[in-house]
């Protein structure tokens, strides 16, 4: 069932809070304690800057509403770094989509990040009733992204 909310906050608030309590039972050094009211989680990889994300993506950012798993090269803290970090990954980028079996979405967010991801469109966020299912399909995408881009 597609739900309403009052605004998008209160999704990202209920979403998240829900979300929080399946990481918490499936990988518990990623559980968050507290309520995000952003469309965005980030789980840090080790290094300033990089992390992966989920993402509730929801249009104008996005073509349609659905969930998200990135790894992010944040500019701010990276600085050049930055840019030669997702050039070295995108000379890979067939065998990193070969490998994660996925087309992967490769952007550059204006001067803030670069960002490898990709999207889940049968994870609405506005489907309730499909949350746990929809949960554990980016948790797999998250592990898979820790695995691929977490390393070395």
């Amino acid at each position: 069932m597609i739900s309403t909310f009052p605004s998008n906050a209160a999704l990202y608030a209920q979403y998240w809070a829900a979300f929080d309590q399946k990481l918490a039972a499936r990988r518990p050094v990623w559980a968050q304690r507290s309520q995000s009211q952003t469309y965005w989680k980030l789980f840090p990889l080790g290094r300033d800057g990089v992390h992966i994300a989920a993402v509730i993506a929801i249009p104008p950012r996005k073509k349609q509403r659905c969930m998200r798993v990135e790894l992010a090269l944040e500019m701010p803290k990276l600085g050049a770094d930055a840019e030669r970090l997702h050039g070295i990954l995108k000379e890979r980028a067939d065998e990193w989509s070969a490998s994660l079996g996925a087309d992967l979405d490769w952007t550059s967010a204006s001067n803030h990040q670069y960002q490898v991801g990709v999207n889940l469109p049968e994870c609405d966020p506005f489907d309730v009733e499909n949350w746990p299912h929809q949960q554990d399909v980016v948790i797999d995408w998250l592990d898979r992204f820790y695995d691929h881009f977490g390393h070395g």
